[in-house]
C-alpha cells in the first residue's frame, strides 16, 4: 500500500476499535503483531512511522478478557517472538532463550488465567487453540493440591462435543506435568468416581508407562480392554521390560503396527519371541485403520538385521520373514539373503514361487498347499511371490567365497525346469531361469 494512504488504514483501526468485541480485537492485535513485530518486519522494512502506528493500535486493541488476550501464545506449538522483546531482552530469535522467553510468557499467562477465570478460564482457551497438551502442562504448575487436581481431571473429563478431544489432550499434558508418584496417586482415586467408560478415558490420557499400567491391574477387564484399544502409544524411555510388555498388550489387542512404532528405535532391547511374533504380526493382522501407523521400510530391515543370527531364530525363518515383507526390503540394506539361499538350495520354492505368481497354461489343478481362497490374501501372496522372483540375484550352486558349482547349478535348473513343466509353467518359468541366469557375475573369461 502506497505510504500515503497507510495513515488512514490506521486512523479506521483506531475508530474501530472503540467498538469492536473483544475476540475481534485480538484477532486483528495478532495480525498486527505478526505483520510488525516480528522477524519479518525486519525483512519487510518497515518504516518507523509505520512501526510507531501499529505499536499504538496494537495497545489500544488490548483484550480485557485475559483468555483473549493471552490466546495467542497457545494458538499453536510455536510461537514466533517479538523483535522487540528480542531487541529489549537481548537474545536471537533462533537461541534457546527466545524458547525460555515464551515458556515464562506462557506460564504468567496461565497464572492470570486460572486466577482470575479457573477451569472455566481454561476451558474457553481450549476452544481456539491447536496446542491443548500445552495448556494442561503449564495449568499443573497452578494446580497442586490433589483434591484440586482431582477436580480439575473430573471437569475436563466431563466436556463432550467439539471439546471432547481438546480436554482429552490437556488432560494428557497436564498428568504428563505432575510427576509419576502423584499421577498415580490421583489417578487412583478419581477412577474409584468414574464410569467404566470414563475410567478408560482417564487411563488413556496418562503417560504410557508402567507406572499406569500397574494400576490397571486393578482395574475390570472392560477397562484394561478399552485402554489398550484406544490408547495412543509413544516412546517415552520406556525400559526393556516396559517395551516387551507393552508389545504384549498391543499385540493382544491386534495392534501390531502401534506396537511396532513403538519400539521401532529399540529392537536390540526386544525379547527375540516377542519380536518374532510382532514382525509375522505385522504382516499378517489386518486390522488397524488403514494409514493410521506406516510402516517405515528402514525399520524392517532393521528389525531383520538385529534378529538374524539371534539364538532361536533358524534360517528358515528368516527366509519366511524376508517374504512376507519382500516389498519393503526392495533396495533395503537388509535385502532377502535367507530368501534367496533357501531358493538356490531347493528349486521346489523357486517354482512355487512362480506358481503363485502366475496361473497355469492349462486346465489342471495344483497342490492344496499352493491354492489361496481368501481373494485378498492371495492378492498379497501373488504380489510377494512376484517381487520375489524379479529380486533374487544369488545363482544356485554359489559357495561362500562366490564360486558357482557347474554341476550343482545344471542339477538345479533341470530340477527346476521338470518341476515348472510338471505344474504347466515351463514357458514362463524358462522365462524368469532366463532373468536369473542374466544376473550371474563375470566369469574368467569374461
Amino acid at each position: 500500500m502506497p505510504i500515503e494512504n497507510q495513515p488512514k488504514v490506521w486512523n479506521l483501526i483506531d475508530e474501530w476499535s472503540r467498538t469492536a468485541g473483544e475476540a475481534a480485537k485480538a484477532e486483528l492485535r495478532e495480525r498486527i503483531r505478526l505483520f510488525a513485530f516480528t522477524q519479518r518486519d525486519r525483512q519487510r522494512k518497515l518504516e518507523d512511522t509505520t512501526r510507531d502506528r501499529a505499536r499504538e493500535a496494537y495497545d489500544s486493541l488490548r483484550p480485557n478478557d485475559p483468555v483473549i488476550r493471552h490466546s495467542w501464545l497457545f494458538a499453536n506449538q510455536y510461537v514466533p517472538v517479538s523483535t522487540e522483546e528480542i531487541e529489549k531482552e537481548g537474545f536471537n530469535d533462533n537461541d534457546q532463550e527466545a524458547d525460555e522467553r515464551i515458556d515464562k510468557l506462557r506460564r504468567e499467562a496461565i497464572t492470570e488465567i486460572w486466577d482470575e477465570r479457573g477451569f472455566e478460564g481454561v476451558k474457553d482457551l481450549l476452544a481456539p487453540s491447536g496446542a491443548t497438551d500445552l495448556i494442561g502442562r503449564y495449568t499443573a504448575s497452578c494446580v497442586t493440591d490433589v483434591c484440586s487436581q482431582s477436580d480439575f481431571i473430573q471437569r475436563c473429563l466431563s466436556l463432550d462435543g467439539e471439546l471432547q478431544s481438546k480436554a482429552e489432550w490437556c488432560l494428557r499434558g497436564f498428568l504428563s506435568a505432575i510427576g509419576d508418584d502423584v499421577c498415580a496417586e490421583v489417578i487412583n482415586m478419581v477412577a474409584k468416581k468414574l464410569s467404566v467408560e470414563e475410567s478408560k478415558r482417564l487411563f488413556v490420557c496418562a503417560p504410557f508407562n508402567a507406572s499406569t499400567w500397574r494400576l490397571l491391574d486393578d482395574s475390570s477387564e472392560d477397562i484394561r480392554t478399552g485402554y489398550w484399544k484406544d490408547v495412543v502409544p509413544y516412546w517415552k524411555d520406556q525400559t526393556p521390560a516396559e517395551l516387551n510388555e507393552l508389545i504384549d498388550c498391543l499385540l493382544e489387542a491386534h495392534r501390531p503396527r502401534a506396537a511396532f512404532h513403538v519400539v521401532c528405535m529399540n529392537f536390540k532391547d526386544i525379547e527375540t519371541s516377542r519380536l518374532k511374533r510382532l514382525l509375522h504380526d505385522i504382516a499378517t493382522v489386518n486390522t488397524e485403520p488403514a494409514g493410521q501407523v506406516g510402516l517405515d521400510p528402514y525399520y524392517i530391515s532393521k528389525a531383520l538385521d538385529l534378529l538374524d543370527g539371534r539364538v532361536g531364530v533358524t534360517p528358515y525363518e528368516m527366509a519366511q520373514f524376508e517374504f512376507l515383507f519382500i516389498v519393503a526390503l526392495d533396495h533395503s540394506k537388509h535385502g532377502i539373503p535367507n530368501l534367496e539361499s533357501q531358493i538356490a538350495q531347493s528349486p521346489e520354492i523357486f517354482v512355487q514361487a512362480v506358481a503363485l505368481a502366475f496361473k497355469r497354461s492349462d486346465e489342471g489343478e495344483d497342490p492344496p498347499e499352493w491354492r489361496i481362497e481368501n481373494p485378498e490374501q492371495r492378492a498379497v501372496v501373488v504380489s510377494a511371490a512376484y517381487h520375489l522372483l524379479n529380486q533374487i540375484k544369488k545363482i544356485p550352486g554359489t559357495d561362500e567365497n562366490g564360486h558357482i558349482d557347474k554341476e550343482a547349478l545344471v542339477s538345479w535348473i533341470e530340477q527346476a525346469r521338470q518341476l515348472l513343466h510338471k505344474h504347466a509353467r515351463g514357458t514362463i518359468g524358462d522365462q524368469y531361469i532366463g532373468q536369473l541366469l542374466a544376473k550371474a557375475p563375470e566369469g574368467e573369461s569374461g
